[in-house]
Parts: C-alpha cells; structure tokens; sequence
C-alpha cells in the first residue's frame, strides 16, 4: 500500500497496510468496542462490533405475544392483555437500546360491510399501531418501534384438511385463532 501506511494496531502489521477493519465484521475499527472479535448478527446490540447473545427476557419477547388480544374487527385491545404488555415495557425498559418491530396479523375472515376499517390489512395495521400507542403512553419512546401490519397475508396455521377441504367447527376457530396475532421482533 504506497499511499496509505500500516496502521500499528498489532493486526496484520507487517503487510504494509492499514486494516480499517480487523475482525472483518462489517464495523469500522474507530467505531468498533471489539476490534479483534467480529460482531454477532442477532438483532440485539449489532452495531457495537461485539460478540454477544441475545438474553432470555428477549428472547420470550420475540414472536407472537400470547394473550394479547383485541376486541372483534377492531384496533381497541382488551384490558386482559394489560399483563403481557406490561412485560413488554419491563423489557423495553431494562435493555434501552432495543428496537421493536411491531407486526399485526389478521385471520382471513371478511370485515362486516360498514366496519372501520376496509380490509384486514388496515385492521392489522391499526392494531400494531395500538400496540405501539399503548408502549408510548407507558414511557417507551416511539423511535425504538414500528409498527406493520401484514392483514392475513401471513397466516401461521392453514385452514385446510390435509386433504385440502377447508377445516370446519372447532378446527377452524383454532387455526383462525392462531392467525389472530401481534408479534414482536427485535430490529437493528
């Protein structure tokens, strides 16, 4: 490297060049906590350039929050989900650099005509959107969420026998039930 002289960092230091990136992690070295170990692309801490894992309260966070809920063909979430947004906040509280995608998913049923929202896609956005209002008014700053709603455009359960009939009675309120969801998943 004739224009640029070796950096001295005990890297590589007699090849003669500079090494802006040592554990080759994607992170520059000046901004780099862990300049000889590359950073862990987990969703959790990945721009300090350190290996890390993510901690268990996390990771219970992440994926469909069970129990909570919302009442039929609307964004209005039931007072029986208070709890489990409640462990949210603790969550988001104790690990302060942790963002948020906020993701609402509908079952596949049609909205009644003269409901409030024109499709799934709208009801499952507002319900995200619920979801982050509620997180911001108990202290979480809007910036470390976001909210997306995916409609039934995502479903986790099929509503369809093996045999390809469309599932009837108490099979189909469970898969539908499933469909019914908010998840939440750490972004960078």
């Amino acid at each position: 490297c004739k224009n640029e002289p070796e950096d001295k960092d005990a890297f590589e230091d007699d090849n003669g060049c500079p090494d802006p990136d040592n554990d080759k992690d994607g992170i520059a070295d000046a901004s780099d906590k862990c300049i000889n170990d590359p950073e862990t692309v987990n969703s959790f801490e990945d721009t300090d350039g350190c290996p890390d894992t993510v901690p268990i309260a996390i990771k219970k966070f992440t994926g469909t929050i069970e129990g909570l809920t919302f009442k039929v063909a609307s964004a209005e979430i039931l007072a029986t989900s208070n709890p489990k947004l409640d462990e949210a906040v603790k969550v988001l509280i104790e690990y302060p650099t942790l963002k948020i995608e906020i993701q609402g998913h509908t079952d596949d049923r049609l909205l009644l005509p003269g409901s409030a929202f024109p499709d799934n896609q709208a009801l499952s956005q507002a319900r995200a959107d619920a979801v982050k209002d509620h997180l911001v008014k108990k202290g979480i700053a809007a910036d470390r969420l976001v909210a997306k709603g995916f409609g039934d455009s995502q479903p986790i359960a099929t509503i369809t026998a093996a045999d390809g009939q469309p599932l009837k009675g108490a099979a189909l309120d469970t898969a539908r039930t499933k469909n019914r969801r908010v998840e939440f998943h750490p972004i960078p």
